[in-house]
């Protein structure tokens, strides 16, 4: 790592980038700070190898988040996403089109949904809540899916930024949320529109004229893509009603993956990620845009997924069909799930909720 006070140029970048559809980033888009150090150059993209480019990717001094510079403008960064896996996500299937060991599952987890998420999904077996509760893994993961949602109420509106694949919104629609979403991307509005739901293409500020009109803002696997993460986090704070909640994932720069596999981190993913988060960062952008009661959610520990998908990243295979997990990663990830319980810090996700005052 070379530390620097205030950086000069950034490391060269490449021309296949168009020239004129990059942005120098001479501060911390968090805290604000010009001190950084070089954390990694030359990065390419090879998770969906698609976006043109070498890439740069500093650490402020100050809070150590991360993040690009320069980076893609706001009018070129579509190019980044040709091959985004949201495009090819797959349907929900019907409970009909599964066979009869997952129609049994499927009834046991929409059992402990309905419990804990106050839905009325169909079909659903009594000893549903009873038998997840007794398998914390599975439960986490469900927990997670719903991404801890408050019990629905008649009348609960839910926003969900950058939807993605609309699997998400269609769950808490079935749950009973009346759900709205926006993305950028074009190809994903299409989709969930065909589906039925209420979605619009463009970021957060496209609903800048609904203050105080959500229940629940859900901003998963997607502060890390925005240019102003904290007009982003400024704007939920105003959309959200008073005590309404804010859902947050992102990757964690600090996560064992990162420090075991550096620049062939799957995280990374530039130019896609503009930026990285620590624990303490994101939370003191949460505060100072005035959210209290910041609480982390229970750690889906996540790192063997991670290093297997890595590893495919750093031999240049697809980390989706050419995952490689090795025996030492599943050691490191059963001593990482105890430590992980007590300190997230090395979690691959940050995952918590804010609250915005009553």
């Amino acid at each position: 790592m070379v530390n620097n006070t205030v950086d000069p140029k950034p490391c060269v970048q490449t021309s296949d980038w168009p020239e004129e559809g990059l942005e120098s980033v001479r501060q911390c888009p968090v805290c604000g700070s010009e001190t950084r150090s070089r954390l990694h150059e030359g990065l390419t993209d090879r998770v969906f190898f698609c976006a043109p480019g070498r890439w740069t990717l500093y650490q402020c001094e100050k809070c150590h988040s991360a993040y690009l510079d320069p980076r893609p403008t706001s009018e070129t960064y579509h190019i980044a996403y040709q091959r985004y896996y949201t495009h090819t996500a797959p349907k929900r299937l019907a409970t009909a089109e599964l066979k009869p060991v997952r129609r049994c599952i499927r009834a046991l987890v929409n059992d402990y949904r309905n419990s804990r998420y106050g839905g009325h999904l169909l079909p659903a077996s009594p000893f549903g809540r009873f038998a997840i509760l007794a398998l914390p893994n599975l439960r986490r993961e469900i927990d997670r899916g719903l991404r801890h949602l408050p019990f629905v109420w008649p009348g609960a509106r839910l926003l969900d930024v950058g939807f993605g694949s609309g699997l998400f919104l269609e769950m808490a629609r079935d749950l009973g949320w009346t759900v709205v979403g926006v993305d950028p991307d074009p190809i994903a509005v299409e989709t969930a529109q065909l589906r039925g739901l209420d979605v619009q293409q463009g970021g957060i500020e496209a609903l800048a004229d609904q203050v105080a009109s959500f229940n629940v803002i859900t901003l998963n696997h997607v502060i890390e893509h925005v240019h102003e993460p904290r007009k982003t986090i400024e704007l939920a704070f105003t959309l959200l009603k008073p005590g309404g909640m804010l859902f947050l994932e992102t990757p964690n720069i600090e996560s064992a993956g990162h420090l075991e596999f550096g620049k062939d981190c799957l995280s990374l993913d530039p130019p896609r990620h503009l930026m990285l988060f620590t624990w303490a960062s994101l939370e003191s952008l949460l505060r100072e845009a005035g959210f209290d009661r910041i609480k982390p959610c229970p750690c889906f520990n996540a790192y063997k997924g991670i290093a297997g998908s890595s590893r495919a990243v750093r031999q240049g295979k697809d980390y989706q069909s050419s995952k490689i997990i090795t025996m030492n990663d599943r050691v490191k990830s059963f001593f990482l799930s105890a430590n992980i319980y007590f300190n997230q810090r090395l979690s691959e996700f940050i995952t918590l909720v804010a609250y915005k005052p009553n």
